[in-house]
Order: structure tokens, then C-alpha cells, then sequence
């Protein structure tokens, strides 16, 4: 899913979900952000705490961060749904990197997720020295307009864009006819924030397991995962692979099998992600266990191991896929870690 959902839109930048230990650096940036545009200090006193984001407002919309290939936080973007519009709600680049294409890349992102979830149209309510910078990208003025929230404010006119079409490419041609094999319709994954994971081409392998089993990962993801693992390992702790790099075909036997023994497809759905959907495909996931703990399961989450990654991983650009209540609809992973460039 996060393949496409976690995208490089160039090589010093990515896009990936915003975490909630971020929140004091994003909201920093959106101050500097908003100042950059040299608004009066009395109107911007009054207008930066309404534009602060909270953890309330992270776990209920969609939020990224853009962040350099050195970590560094360049940018913040949120996308919203509600009264029938996917807008734009938030995106803000720090000052220091204003016209250096970051801001381009995350709305093309945007745009990739509009094609991915069949979004019609994209809204968008800019500040107003940035109308020409969205009018570039070919959103269109409708004529509304909305008046500050804090009195003697500007007013906000309103932006949409209809989303862009793409054709359907040959693999997403096969995946359809997969999971139509496999009884697996498309109404069936709707509001799932589902995206398409295609198969990795180069893939290295990252660690033999002791029973002498192979991982593959691409070649990034591989060196991040043995750099990562060196590191627990100093602290005592110790991180192996259950399962990495899995093909399209592998998905379909998984799943096909537990069709036959009788499994209800929506059982399965809700811990197996359908054939072209899943990160593994990516050769950038990785389930990860620890010596005394059940692999796959949720206790991975009580050991030191979890804890470890929770407070590291992104050190090493892993990242907990599927916390509690994701969006993907997936039960709670725990265990599963993918790696963002």
C-alpha cells in the first residue's frame, strides 16, 4: 500500500505519514511557514494557534510529513474529507526551502492519491500570495470565497482541480485479474486506503534466518535493515526477519489456501492484504520478531524489541505500517515495519 502511498518525488525529499512525536517540530514550521508571507504580527499572533495541528487531528486525517533523505523536516501536508470535498488542508514549506519544487512534489503526490482512491476532484483553500503557485499546477478559481477566521483577516478563494486520470497500466491490468480469480471485488475494498504495491524488480538479500530461509528486500531497504539491526543489537536487543520481500503470486497462494480450508474471505482480508496491495511486494516491508516472542502476533508489542523500534526505527527510515484503527482496515501489525526512502 505504501509503495505508492510513500512516494519520492525527488531524490533529496520523501513523503511519509506524520507521526505524533513530530508534532511540535510541524507545528514550528507551519509558524515560520505562515510568517514567511510578512502578514501584519497582530493578524499572524491571532491566526498561527488556529492553524496548529493536534494529535486529534492527526489520527482523523490524512497527514505527511516531507522530510530530506537526512531527516530533516522540510514541509507538512494533511488532505481532508468532508462535505463531499478532498481538500487540500494543509501544506506548508519551511521558508529556507520556498521555490526549490518541494511544494510541486507534494501536490503531484496528492495527485497520485486522487488516482489511486478514485478521488473526482481536489479542493484546495490557499493562502492568498500562493494562488499563482496552485493556478500553475492547473487548479482553477470557482468563484467562492471564505473569509478569515480571525476579524479584519484576508479573504480565501477557493481552488479545485479535477483529478488526474492516468491509463491503467499492465500490472494493474494483472492484479485486476487476479483478484477477480480469487472472488475479490473491487467494492469489497473501497474505503479501505488501499494502494496499489508493485513487485520489486532488484531485490538483495538482506539475512538468512537460522531454519536457513532467505529474505530479500531492495538493496536500500536491506542495507537500512542490517544497520538497524547492528544497532539493537549493541543495546542487547535482538531483531530477526519473519518474512520480507513477497511476490504477487506468493499473495495469491496464501490467500487461495486459506479460501480452501474454508476461511471467510473477510476474515482474510483483515490479516492478509489482497494480491497487488501488499508492502511486501515492495521489497521494502519487513516482519520482524525477537527471541521468546510468538512471531505474528500481537504480544510482539509488550517487548523490548517493539520499544526499541518505536523510539529508533525511524532513525533508519522503518516505520510501523498498521497501528491500531488504520485506515488500511488491517488488524493490528505490531510486527510490521516498512522502510521509507
Amino acid at each position: 500500500m505504501y509503495d505508492r502511498l510513500v512516494t519520492e518525488p525527488s531524490d533529496q525529499i520523501t513523503i511519509v505519514p506524520a507521526r505524533e512525536a513530530s508534532l511540535e517540530d510541524v507545528n514550528g514550521l507551519i509558524a515560520r511557514s505562515k510568517a514567511y508571507w510578512d502578514w501584519p504580527e497582530e493578524y499572524l499572533s491571532r491566526a498561527i494557534p488556529l492553524h496548529r495541528i493536534t494529535s486529534s487531528y492527526l489520527s482523523s486525517n490524512r497527514c505527511f510529513e516531507v522530510v530530506t533523505n537526512h531527516g530533516e523536516l522540510v514541509g507538512f501536508l494533511s488532505i481532508t474529507e468532508g462535505n463531499a470535498r478532498i481538500m487540500i488542508d494543509n501544506l506548508w514549506i519551511a521558508p529556507e526551502h520556498i521555490r526549490h519544487g518541494i511544494g510541486s512534489a507534494a501536490v503531484h503526490f496528492v495527485f497520485e492519491l486522487a488516482r489511486a482512491y478514485g478521488w473526482r476532484h481536489l479542493w484546495v483553500l490557499p493562502e492568498p500570495p500562493a494562488e499563482g503557485f496552485y493556478r500553475a499546477l492547473g487548479f482553477s478559481d470557482t468563484g467562492e470565497r471564505v473569509p478569515s477566521r480571525v476579524s479584519g483577516g484576508p479573504v480565501f478563494s477557493v481552488y479545485r482541480i479535477p483529478a488526474p486520470e492516468l491509463p491503467a497500466t499492465a500490472y494493474e491490468h494483472r492484479v485486476k485479474s487476479v483478484l477477480q480469480s480469487l472472488g475479490i471485488s473491487p467494492e469489497s475494498l473501497r474505503g479501505r486506503s488501499l494502494l496499489l504495491c508493485e513487485e520489486a524488480k532488484e531485490l538483495v538479500v538482506a539475512e538468512i534466518d537460522r531454519r536457513g530461509r532467505v529474505h530479500q528486500l531492495l538493496s536500500a531497504a536491506a542495507f537500512a535493515w542490517r544497520e538497524m539491526k547492528a544497532a539493537a543489537s549493541a543495546q542487547g536487543i535482538t531483531l530477526q526477519i519473519v518474512s520480507a520481500f513477497r511476490s504477487v503470486d506468493r499473495q495469491v497462494e496464501i490467500i487461495h489456501s486459506k479460501l480452501q480450508a474454508g476461511v471467510p474471505l473477510e476474515q482474510i482480508l483483515a490479516v492478509n492484504a489482497p494480491p497487488g496491495y501488499s508492502e511486501h511486494h515492495t521489497g521494502r516491508a519487513v516482519d520482524i520478531t525477537t527471541p521468546g516472542a510468538t512471531a505474528l502476533a500481537e504480544e510482539f508489542e509488550g517487548t523490548t524489541a517493539f520499544r526499541w523500534l518505536s523510539e529508533y526505527g525511524h532513525s533508519f527510515r522503518y516505520f510501523l505500517s498498521y497501528p491500531r484503527n488504520n485506515r488500511q482496515g488491517y488488524s493490528y501489525e505490531p510486527w510490521h515495519w516498512c522502510y521509507k526512502r
